[in-house]
């Protein structure tokens, strides 16, 4: 009975010490454990907080994106505006600079057409004035214009037809060159020739009739502006 009950014993010893080793290692696995997700708590509560920082951080430069969007927008639509301004100045300036050149060239228009008729007035009145001394020299020869047949002059009046052949036949030349508007003027010399008195009275009265016909249409382009001054 005896050493039944101490094999009992030892037998209950071992499983005790069995017992016991796998309690402290149970205790060790659990400590380890315990550390263990000590140590992963602490790691999840800095990821955590990384985490949040991190998300703070992003909805901070949301919120700021959104700002800068909003003015973004803001700009683009101010943009977007002045462009429309701009192009409608634009437009009302095209319109201006083309309602100016018109009105320049109307201007234009307008001086040039003065200028040609204070040019023209003025070539007139040099005509007339260049006109009247052939017309005051051959002033009695006006009724004579329908006749082509003058009287032959006398020998002792040759002299002085010689001088009124040179004084007609020069002022009917400046007359002429005058009237159909040439620029420059040039000096006529006209030397008397030797004629005899009907060729020379026929030439004078053809220089006469030719003044007379350019006289009376100078007078109807005189009338004729006057009337058109007058008008305007």
């Amino acid at each position: 009975m005896e050493v039944m009950m101490e094999r009992e014993i030892e037998d209950a010893q071992r499983e005790a010490k069995a017992t016991a080793a796998k309690l402290h290692q149970v205790t060790v696995e659990a400590e380890r454990a315990h550390n263990k997700s000590e140590a992963e708590k602490r790691e999840f509560l800095k990821i955590e907080e990384a985490l949040r920082r991190e998300v703070t951080i992003l909805r901070t430069e949301q919120e700021s994106n959104r700002a800068r969007i909003r003015e973004l927008e803001q700009r683009n639509d101010d943009l977007e505006r002045h462009e429309r301004n701009n192009q409608q100045e634009v437009t009302d300036l095209e319109r201006k600079v083309n309602e100016m050149t018109e009105r320049l060239t109307l201007l234009e228009n307008e001086l040039a057409e003065k200028q040609t008729t204070a040019e023209e007035m003025y070539r007139l009145r040099e005509e007339m004035r260049a006109s009247e001394r052939p017309l005051l020299m051959v002033g009695p020869l006006r009724a004579e214009r329908v006749d082509d047949t003058p009287e032959e002059p006398t020998p002792v009046e040759k002299p002085k037809s010689d001088i009124l052949t040179l004084s007609v036949v020069s002022s009917a030349a400046e007359t002429t060159e005058r009237i159909n508007g040439v620029a420059n003027k040039t000096k006529i010399v006209v030397k008397p020739t030797r004629t005899d008195g009907k060729g020379f009275a026929s030439c004078v009265n053809r220089i006469v009739k030719d003044l007379m016909v350019k006289v009376d249409r100078l007078e109807g382009i005189l009338t004729g502006l006057r009337v058109q001054s007058v008008r305007r």
